[in-house]
């Protein structure tokens, strides 16, 4: 079997839509995404991803800020989670730029920080400025609870 690298894995993944339906806990069911993990912390995209892909998701990680952009025109994820502490280029300059662009402004983002406490994550997942946070570290099932909250589930 070939060996691929990341780069490659984005062109071999299925569409989400093509993907069975996944169960959630209370009984209903979520259509798989296309996630994209972008943080710096290799273990945590490697386990996110392996996590995520065995619900049914299909996952691409990036660990290099610089390249978020790229990643995310090359993979075309339906929802990305993006760490706000980055070397090279942060979230929140990744942010800017992916809102600058038309083809890209829609993708609901994420942040993955250890800023915030479990509690004001969960008492406010998104901010005033209508900002989603996710406190690190998080859980697999933390992760498919805001995918589901931000496609109304």
């Amino acid at each position: 079997m070939p060996m691929f690298d990341d780069d490659d894995a984005g062109e071999l993944l299925p569409s989400a839509a093509d993907l069975p339906a996944i169960a959630l806990q209370g009984g209903s069911y979520m259509q798989p995404k296309r996630i994209l993990i972008i943080d710096d912390d290799e273990s945590l995209t490697f386990t996110f991803k392996l996590a995520l892909e065995s619900r049914g998701h299909v996952v691409e990680k990036e660990n290099r800020g610089v390249r978020a952009i790229d990643a995310i025109d090359r993979f075309a994820p339906d929802v990305i989670f993006l760490d706000i502490i980055m070397p090279g280029s942060d979230g929140g300059e990744v942010y800017t730029r992916l809102r600058n662009l038309p083809r890209m402004a829609s993708i609901p983002v994420v942040f993955l920080t250890a800023m915030v406490t479990r509690e004001e994550a969960r008492q406010g997942a998104v901010n005033e400025r209508g900002l989603r946070y996710l406190s690190k570290p998080a859980s697999i099932d933390d992760v498919e609870k805001v995918i589901a909250m931000i496609f109304g589930l």
